[in-house]
């Protein structure tokens, strides 16, 4: 992003993976971002897509879900200030969920070159935020836990 507006700064300020970032550092990586609209009921990117980019959602509401044999399973429901996509700046397979608008949405997005050439100039930040990736993947690893055994528990009474 060539000039990043006030309310993207505000907004990656307050996101969980950038909250408390150096105001300099804040600056550097939002330059980094640009900002991609969609349509409501317009898909941002399918699971199996390949990922190359992290968003951050600036205003809208969007679902994000997996195909469970021919239903469509929602995982989440994501609104400002939340995240999604962020694997893909970890490692070079295929999204693992799909996300669609509901709303007209405004979205920030980075990609992994970018995102990997930040680290390089300010490590530090970079360590921070890495490390809030993996909170925030783990976090979902422990809630994709609940319903596999919330599952298995129901399947004994079938």
């Amino acid at each position: 992003m060539e000039n990043p507006d006030k309310q993207s700064i505000v907004i990656l300020s307050k996101t969980k993976l950038f909250k408390g970032l150096e105001h300099k550092a804040l600056l550097d990586l939002s330059q980094a971002f640009r900002q991609r609209t969609f349509k409501a009921d317009e898909i941002v990117f399918r699971e199996e897509d390949q990922g190359q980019s992290m968003m951050v959602v600036l205003e809208g509401e969007l679902r994000v879900s997996f195909l469970a044999g021919r239903d469509e399973e929602t995982l989440m429901v994501l609104r400002s200030g939340d995240f999604f996509g962020e694997m893909a700046l970890l490692d070079d397979l295929p999204r693992s969920a799909s996300v669609m608008a509901i709303t007209a949405v405004r979205l920030l997005e980075i990609e992994r070159r970018d995102f990997l050439a930040f680290l390089k100039k300010d490590a530090a930040s970079g360590v921070l935020i890495l490390f809030r990736i993996c909170k925030a993947l783990s976090a979902r690893l422990r809630e994709t836990d609940q319903r596999v055994r919330t599952f298995v528990h129901l399947a004994q009474w079938l």
